[in-house]
């Protein structure tokens, strides 16, 4: 199927990113000056400090011992002041910080450039690791980008270790999806019954940061994360998973490794009457995503065959939507997740709705398609892996007709987006969620679990891992924003250049900046009141 088969406008396509951007940008702003505990935790864990006490991870607690006014000017910081200050190694500073032998108000004041000589290898040491693994998953990512007429399957795995190793052995399975991170290692299991396997991990909760320095560490190459699902259906505060999500997307851009965009809150909603809603949710993601360095090709979103078999002409509706998030995303991996409400009934009505679900995958070009979860999954496997085979080509020879029923249904979603991006606009991005506009489910900014670990960050705010993650430095260098420089006094001699976008408003503008000029005709009377005008003679 070649792209842009629909009859779209490609004017509201634009205005949906348009209008998506602009609801995101405020949000953006509170997000860059804010950080979180757990993300605090991430950059402790990523140095090395792993490890458990008292069934709680060592690094968390390291972060619960230090209060949130010094909290602000970073971990980071503080935990190299306790190096610097004891002159030990890391895990024995950890473990007296943990057991109460060492307190972080009784360090005196070091300077700084002696806690940057301190930090300095466990930092060269992290940020290797992270450059490693970048190197490991640029060809997965690749090849992710390219597979578009040929769906990559993916197997959701047991929690059962037994049942897990079958699935490993399946043949036809390119890609893992598993939950538990604890007795899973991905570069361990990468070679399994001689075929290439790919690791993808689901994270969510309070302590997704940690679990996704974990996950890549450990080999994952697709980190799932649902955004706006966690806001509308998580009980976790807006706002929190908002500046942890952005972290995720940063770790994810500079490693490398697939940001799966779940949203599986709309599974929730009508896969008929509330797919706009769907659709809005994706293109939020999307530009959050984008602000946290993501690009299209690193971005995989999932959209649900979620369509009522009952419903007449159900399928065509199906395509449509399919066609139009292919249509909306061409560069993007989309990964097709199965029906689920309606996959229910006699053995023959599921294998009948998981053919039309491969089927639709196929004519659709997606990506990634999740397999069914069944009882014979080497059954549904091989009848995927035929069903692909045998209809590899069949999107390109196919034709939507224009203004067809499939073209009249994308472009209805398509309207109905627009207008309610628009609502959201006008009541800005919380506000919006308070509402309720999205999956009809009311989320208060200021309530739900985690607001008491968002604090806003210092302005001399240091963090060596956030640096090099935004491209700012590569090594333990501080920011601008840290680092102190001698101000030169100004030569008042000298008459100082405006810069470069002054000049252009004094182009634009030359009477805001400039005398104003006379009249000309209160000029013409005092000239010519004097001997030898060169003013022509009025006209009386």
């Amino acid at each position: 199927m070649a792209y842009r088969k629909l009859n779209l406008d490609r004017d509201k396509i634009n205005q949906c990113r348009d209008l998506a951007a602009r609801i995101v940008k405020p949000a953006q702003k509170y997000i860059d000056r804010h950080s979180t505990i757990s993300i605090e935790s991430s950059c402790l864990f990523a140095l090395g400090i792993e490890g458990v006490w008292e069934g709680k991870p060592i690094a968390d607690l390291i972060c619960d011992r230090l209060d949130r006014d010094r909290l602000r000017r970073g971990i980071i910081f503080w935990f190299g002041a306790a190096l610097a200050h004891t002159g030990l190694a890391p895990r024995e500073v950890a473990h007296k910080l943990v057991n109460g032998e060492l307190a972080f108000e009784t360090i005196p004041h070091i300077s700084f450039e002696k806690i940057k000589e301190v930090l300095s290898p466990l930092v060269a040491k992290a940020l290797q690791a992270i450059k490693e693994v970048a190197s490991q998953k640029k060809l997965f990512a690749s090849r992710i980008a390219s597979s578009l007429k040929s769906p990559i399957l993916l197997l959701v795995a047991p929690e059962n270790e037994r049942e897990r190793d079958i699935c490993l052995t399946l043949k036809g399975a390119d890609i893992i999806l598993t939950t538990n991170l604890k007795d899973i290692r991905a570069d361990h299991l990468r070679k399994k019954g001689g075929e290439l396997k790919r690791f993808a991990t689901s994270i969510s909760g309070l302590s997704a940061p940690q679990d996704v320095i974990r996950a890549s560490f450990t080999g994952m190459d697709i980190i799932g994360c649902d955004t706006i699902g966690e806001i509308v259906k998580s009980g976790m505060n807006p706002k929190r998973v908002l500046v942890d999500s952005h972290w995720i997307c940063r770790l994810c851009s500079k490693m490398g490794i697939i940001f799966f965009a779940e949203n599986a809150h709309t599974r929730d909603l009508d896969g008929y009457r509330d797919t706009h809603q769907a659709t809005v949710s994706q293109f939020l993601v999307e530009q959050l995503a984008f602000q946290g360095r993501i690009v299209p090709e690193q971005l995989a979103l999932g959209h649900f065959y979620d369509i009522d078999p009952a419903l007449d002409a159900g399928f065509l509706f199906e395509l449509a939507r399919a066609a139009m998030i292919r249509d909306f995303y061409p560069r993007n991996p989309l990964v097709y997740l199965p029906p689920s409400r309606f996959l229910t009934g006699s053995d023959v009505e599921k294998t009948l709705m998981a053919n039309l679900f491969f089927s639709s995958s196929v004519i659709t070009e997606q990506s990634i398609v999740a397999l069914p979860n069944c009882a014979d999954l080497s059954g549904m496997l091989k009848s995927a892996n035929t069903i692909i085979r045998s209809t590899r080509t069949l999107g390109d020879e196919l034709q939507f007709i224009p203004n067809g029923k499939i073209d009249r249904r994308a472009n209805t979603i398509l309207e109905n987006a627009v207008r309610l991006l628009r609502k959201m606009e006008t009541q800005g991005f919380l506000n919006a969620f308070a509402h309720g506009l999205i999956a009809g489910i009311h989320v208060d900014e200021k309530g739900g679990a985690g607001l008491d670990g968002v604090f806003q960050k210092d302005r001399n705010y240091f963090n060596p891992i956030e640096e090099y993650l935004d491209g700012k430095t590569t090594s333990i260098e501080p920011s601008v924003a840290t680092a102190e420089k001698e101000v030169p006094h100004p030569d008042l001699s000298v008459t100082p250049t405006p810069p470069k976008k002054e000049q252009q408003r004094r182009r634009h503008f030359p009477g805001r900046y400039h005398r104003r000029r006379r009249n000309p005709k209160s000029t013409r009377k005092i000239i010519e009141k004097t001997k030898g005008t060169n003013y022509p003679p009025r006209n009386e």
